[in-house]
């Protein structure tokens, strides 16, 4: 699946009228490497020719100042568009207002974005502007998706984007990201670009400002100016700047902010800034400029999509002074070929089409440009501790099957790995835990059957210890104790004692001058009254066994010492009697 894709920096530090950070273009077969700067207004590639060094005052080294030169004539897959001494204008539409101008050669040839071997993406018959003029001083790379169209609206080529996005399906999206680079900052940050979508190490887009896309593509990118407010920490200043609100254009074609005439005075008199009309720049001389940097100044953009946006709406961009520290060499301001001047990056706008956020802008903001939703983002550029590091998070057109998708970092990768592993684990550990105290439940409960079967059998073997201990006849001078069950409550009233099962019921008293009757119910007697003789061993069912009861002449008689025990227990020996089993014992 097609993922976002960063296009490495050239590392060179160039232009005369920076420095910039620029990117490697590999043009034409075999290729030839020239070094450019991102057009966020343009769709096609410009090189400059031969001719670009060819004037008399052209320095020695001028081809490398301009970011090394491309000859068609040296590329076996260039095609020009007309003859040879066909020559077209360049696409300046949106900077015509500003007063670029000039003419191209127009062909098709093969393109690698980035340095040879770095495995950069290959766009085949791109649209190439060979120029000559010295205004751009580095060629460009066109950014928007749009196609170009050079006869005839029939005529229509892609641009780099449109191939990538739109024919390669390298990336995803028509969709770029840009910030120009910080080379004030410590450490140096270079620029940044991505195609596909941002980098989020660059520009955190969840604080941007939203702005639609204008419908007139030529200022497309346009974002109101609300305030500017210029702070000195030294002097504890804070200036407003006059002549606001504004419309402006984003263009990273150009170096400079455009602000009205009334903006550009209040710089001047915060900065001592003096306009030099015949070069039409901010001179800062040496002095100026230690003075300037020392005091530590700084400028704030308060933006939002419209002029009448709520305050909820605005987001502030801020621009250290460093990033107004910029050098101007040949040929700006007839400056020869061997001069530089420092300059401040402003100029004084005639009329609000020249109103501009240039690339000195671009420095302190991240542009993301959303061409499928019809949307750009603006916020404040961040620099990350490695300037070479990246995080990229690639955007999806809505038209696909997801919106959008993140392409993940090593360091992403490697947190999502950990994690999952660690849920594994923790999931495994819940499950092992489960079975170990299901386990140790089991053990106990076969630990606890053992007791109790072991408890049982000891309760048992205590009984029958106690059964043996136990006298099976009641002797008229001992009664035997200890198991209240094989007691017996004898009734002392002239019917007769109760049957074994409910023995309960009766007396406590013995009448020794009545006659012992005993029915037994299903056996001998059953049904009347048998006679005990005198000198007769009656048997009285219990139930441990049948205790005997002798008689002297009487039956029942008991001995004196019984007859008190019985006299003594009185109720407490009825609360003591216990309902006695019905089995009966042989």
């Amino acid at each position: 699946m097609a993922q976002a894709v960063n296009i490495a920096p050239s590392q060179y530090w160039e232009g005369n009228d920076g420095p910039w950070s620029t990117f490697a273009v590999q043009i034409g077969n075999p290729p030839q490497t020239v070094r450019v700067l991102p057009s966020s207004s343009g769709s096609s590639i410009w090189a400059v020719l031969p001719e670009g060094c060819s004037a008399p005052d052209d320095p020695a080294n001028c081809g490398v100042t301009r970011g090394v030169l491309y000859d068609p004539a040296n590329s076996t897959t260039f095609q020009r568009v007309g003859s040879n001494d066909s020559f077209f204008e360049l696409p300046f539409e949106t900077e015509a207002p500003l007063g670029y101008t000039g003419n191209a050669i127009i062909g098709y040839d093969n393109v690698e974005l980035g340095w040879p071997g770095a495995g950069a993406p290959a766009l085949e018959s791109q649209v190439i502007a060979g120029f000559a003029t010295k205004d751009p001083m580095l060629g460009l790379l066109g950014l928007t998706p749009r196609p170009v169209n050079i006869s005839s609206f029939v005529d229509r080529k892609p641009s780099p984007l449109g191939t990538l996005a739109n024919v390669n399906k390298t990336v995803p999206s028509s969709y770029w990201a840009y910030t120009a680079g910080a080379r004030y900052r410590t450490p140096r940050t270079q620029a940044s670009l991505t195609f596909g979508g941002y980098d989020s190490l660059r520009g955190d887009l969840g604080k941007a400002l939203n702005v639609p896309i204008g419908t007139d593509t030529n200022r497309d990118l346009v974002v109101a100016i609300n305030s500017i407010s210029i702070t000195t920490p030294s002097t504890n200043s804070n200036v407003s700047v006059a002549g606001l609100p504004i419309l402006a254009l984003i263009d990273s074609v150009v170096p400079d902010i455009w602000l009205p005439l009334s903006a550009c005075q209040v710089f001047e008199s915060a900065f001592g800034l003096t306009y030099n009309e015949t070069a039409a720049k901010y001179f800062v001389n040496e002095t100026q400029h230690t003075s300037l940097l020392a005091q530590n100044s700084s400028v704030s953009f308060s933006l939002a999509p419209t002029t009448a946006a709520p305050t909820s709406q605005q987001r502030t961009i801020t621009l250290p002074y460093s990033a107004f520290d910029l050098t101007a060499s040949y040929p700006i301001g007839q400056l020869g070929p061997n001069d530089t001047s420092l300059y401040f990056p402003l100029q004084r706008a005639a009329n609000s089409t020249q109103f501009t956020l240039g690339r000195t802008f671009l420095q302190e903001a991240y542009l993301s440009v959303d061409y499928a939703r019809n949307t750009f983002y603006l916020t404040q550029a961040q620099f990350p501790t490695d300037p070479t590091s990246s995080q990229l998070i690639t955007i999806r057109d809505p038209s696909s099957s997801s919106s959008s998708s993140t392409a993940l970092p090593l360091g992403a990768i490697i947190g999502i790995a950990i994690g999952a592993f660690l849920l594994l684990l923790a999931i495994a550990s819940f499950f092992l835990f489960r079975r170990w105290r299901k386990r140790r439940a089991e053990a106990q409960e076969r630990i606890s059957e053992e007791a109790l079967t072991k408890a049982d059998e000891t309760l048992r073997r205590q009984n029958a210890e106690e059964l043996d201990k136990l006298k099976p006849e009641l002797d008229a001078t001992t009664t035997a104790v200890g198991r209240e069950r094989g007691r017996w409550e004898l009734d002392g009233g002239s019917e007769g004692p109760k049957t074994p099962w409910s023995a309960s019921g009766g007396g406590s008293e013995v009448d020794v001058n009545e006659k012992y009757r005993y029915g037994t119910p299903g056996g001998l007697g059953h049904g009347g009254t048998h006679e005990v003789p005198d000198h007769q061993i009656n048997e009285a069912v219990g139930s441990d066994g049948a205790h005997e009861m002798k008689g002297d002449g009487v039956v029942g008689e008991l001995d004196s010492r019984v007859r008190a025990e019985l006299d003594a227990g009185g109720d407490g020996w009825k609360r003591g009697a216990v309902e006695l089993p019905t089995e009966k014992y042989d």
